[in-house]
């Protein structure tokens, strides 16, 4: 047990590696100013070693690897090779964790490279009647709010992308602990992002989550609200404006921004499809810019972005059971094939490859 979180407070929590602490300084300076009635937490899935010191933030809890027992997810864990699978694998793991331990009335996740702008009353309400909280990546079809035209080309890559990534994004999600369903649901995703964390299709967590809506039906409410998880692929679909110095989406608050594959060394852009979206970018957009890389600077991101992952290298990389399983299936199938005429060999992706579409004869 982590003696600086409380008992039954509601939680905010966050997961990512030491080299983005600056992200997770600014994420956590933002979500407690419109949110101190939470606790908020950053996991670094990495040993800190002395590199980061934890009381240099009293606002907020810091846990590393060296704090928890990963217990029969170890071997799982010690398999996934990438920091990034290791970050969005360990989402679901680290919310069961505190769902079990600390039994938070609300429990909500948001990825380290997002900034709040207001409060998440709106989802405390939506808790109150569905256990679990999801965000569509897209909402509405463009056609429907411009007929007779011609989708840009950035909307089809941005459906194309939803296609292959998932249709809700884990980077904002929310549950109430209250309700069984919720730890059911995070043993769920747990038991496929950390055992098959490692397996490029299911883009390591969020893919998953495509089964939420049926597996979970009646218990999952997806927020249609235009101020979460804005994000510059859903530009198209929310103008955002300025009003007191407060931002709006379509005239609701913006809650929170997602700045998904952010560069800081380039951060005159959101991220390498900002050019895709140029259409859809207004003075507001570049405000919100400028204002994150500025709170970056402020929690010292160019500092941190220095610092190495230490994981691996203390823990051997094993075969991970994904990938285990992923040859047995294929020796099955070869030998299937084989009899049939065909072959199929396992590629460096891996990918299935078929040395002869003909049948021998």
């Amino acid at each position: 047990m982590i003696q600086n979180i409380k008992q039954s407070a509601k939680l905010i929590f966050t997961v990512c590696t030491a080299n983005r602490m600056g992200m997770a300084v600014a994420l956590a300076q933002s979500a407690l100013k419109y949110n101190p009635d939470y606790q908020l937490i950053v996991f670094i899935p990495d040993y800190i070693q002395g590199r980061i010191n934890k009381a240099d933030f009293p606002n907020f809890t810091i846990i590393s690897i060296e704090d928890i027992q990963l217990g029969n997810d170890a071997g799982f864990v010690n398999a996934l090779k990438n920091p990034n699978k290791l970050c969005n694998s360990m989402k679901s793991w680290v919310g069961l964790y505190l769902v079990k331990n600390y039994k938070p009335p609300v429990l909500i996740y948001l990825d380290t490279d997002m900034l709040v702008f207001d409060s998440f009353t709106v989802v405390e309400n939506v808790l109150k009647e569905y256990p679990i909280v999801l965000t569509p990546a897209l909402i509405n079809a463009y056609e429907v709010e411009h007929p007779d035209e011609h989708a840009p080309n950035g909307v089809i890559l941005a459906e194309y992308f939803t296609i292959i990534t998932g249709n809700y994004n884990a980077g904002f999600w929310a549950v109430n602990p209250s309700n069984l369903i919720a730890e059911k649901f995070l043993y769920w995703w747990k038991e496929r992002t950390v055992r098959f964390g490692d397996l490029h299709a299911t883009i390591y967590d969020q893919n998953w989550l495509n089964f939420v809506p049926i597996y979970f039906k009646n218990s999952v409410k997806l927020l249609e609200d235009w101020g979460y998880n804005v994000a510059v692929h859903n530009f198209h679909e929310r103008i955002i404006t300025e009003e007191n110095g407060s931002f709006f989406v379509n005239k609701v608050p913006l809650v929170c921004m997602h700045f998904s594959g952010y560069n800081y060394e380039q951060s005159h852009q959101y991220n390498n499809f900002h050019n895709d979206f140029a259409k859809f970018h207004n003075e507001c957009t570049y405000k919100i810019l400028s204002l994150y890389k500025e709170q970056l600077d402020k929690g010292a991101y160019a500092q941190y972005a220095k610092l190495p992952f230490l994981y691996y290298a203390i823990n051997p990389i094993k075969e991970s059971f994904s990938k285990k399983l992923f040859k047995s299936i294929l020796n099955k199938l070869n030998s299937f094939f084989k009899k049939m005429g065909y072959t199929i060999t396992i590629v460096a992706n891996p990918k299935l490859e078929k040395k002869d579409t003909k049948k021998n004869k």
